[in-house]
């Protein structure tokens, strides 16, 4: 409309959804938008005479509020997304804020894993499209991608944190079998350790670095089961259900959940063989992924009031839970500092806002 009033004239149809303010081109003939047209996101440019619109951008991103250059050929937008970061909160502190360590625009970052002397972490990313291993400092700067395979996950440091073993898919679809690979921690070419017809993953080592322990369908529901580091025929460890394992730091038993499924039990059997037992009933994490095993206990995410989740403490020694603090949305991985003072864990659905600059756009 004329901006000292007047008749107001139309430029979009319905058929567009507007994303934000529009902006004026720097001759003034023009406006760009970002909107919807169908499924179809986009910059769009009009002219202020009236005609039909232009994409001269398409994204498959959000893009709201256009700002344009009054000189030259730049646009600056902002790009929304939905994305899975790392965070970390200090348990040992009441009431503290959890901090973003690890983050991209609209990708997934999970299955952190500290290494031995803490100073490290590992975690699986698809920022660059596939899902691969990268490393991290401790407070998430410094990333280093370390394999490109596309489909690799739950990587696990050698007691020594000279190695990381790592599952990884066989195909692209999340249904295929997947394998056991290991790789420097410095870098290097990805090694098999167990590559077959049946679905191999969640590796972990045994605290002497001798072994490594993973859960497998291969005899025909899932156990977990243990391969020696240099290779050879697995061990079978659980006989009545088993999957993501964990060694107690005395190599004394081996702890696990019980299921795949949401909630599972946490069980354990002797390393040399025995009886498979349930720990405390009320320890349940949210998933086989959201708990630690600790020295003087294990501390797991589980469930709190509506969206809410809880992180809980069992004490072996006490045989009694307490509260440690509360998150916003459940996450899938927890892990903790050994000496459980800070817990580290992944949490979806983060919404972002990035400023990107566009150059020489028409």
């Amino acid at each position: 409309m004329p901006s000292e009033g007047g008749e107001i004239r139309a430029l979009t149809m319905e058929f567009f959804h507007v994303l934000g303010s529009p902006a004026w081109s720097a001759d003034g003939k023009n406006i760009y938008f970002a909107g919807l047209s169908g499924n179809v996101g986009g910059l769009w440019r009009v002219p202020v005479s009236g005609g039909d619109p232009v994409r001269i951008r398409e994204t498959a991103e959000s893009v709201w509020n256009p700002a344009v250059s009054k000189r030259g050929f730049r646009l600056a937008v902002e790009l929304m997304s939905t994305a899975r970061s790392i965070d970390e909160v200090d348990v040992d502190r009441p009431g503290q804020t959890p901090r973003t360590l690890i983050t991209s625009m609209g990708g997934e970052n999970a299955g952190q894993q500290l290494s031995p002397d803490g100073k490290r972490m590992a975690f699986f990313s698809d920022r660059t499209g596939g899902l691969d291993i990268w490393l991290c400092d401790r407070n998430g700067q410094n990333l280093v991608q370390l394999t490109a395979l596309g489909t690799a996950g739950s990587p696990q440091w050698s007691p020594d944190g000279r190695e990381i073993v790592f599952d990884v898919g066989l195909e692209r679809d999340w249904r295929a079998p997947r394998a056991l690979f290991l790789i420097d921690a410095d870098g290097g070419s990805p090694r098999p350790l167990l590559q077959d017809r049946f679905s191999n993953g969640r590796p972990i080592w045994s605290h002497d670095g001798r072994w490594i322990y993973f859960a497998s369908d291969r005899s025909g529901d899932w156990q977990v089961w243990k391969i020696r580091k240099t290779g050879g025929a697995p061990v079978q460890i659980t006989k009545e259900g088993g999957f993501a394992a964990q060694e107690s730091s005395d190599g004394t038993y081996v702890y696990y959940s019980k299921t795949r499924f949401d909630f599972p039990e946490i069980w354990r059997v002797p390393t040399g063989g025995g009886y498979e037992t349930p720990l405390y009933p009320g320890i349940r994490p949210h998933d086989w992924a959201a708990w630690q095993l600790l020295d003087s206990g294990i501390v797991f995410a589980g469930a709190g009031e509506g969206d809410h989740s809880v992180i809980v403490f069992y004490d072996f020694a006490k045989q009694s839970m307490s509260g440690l603090g509360i998150l916003e949305r459940p996450p899938f991985w927890l892990t903790s500092t050994r000496d459980g003072k800070s817990v580290i864990f992944d949490q979806p659905e983060q919404k972002e806002s990035h400023v990107m600059l566009l150059e020489n756009f028409r």
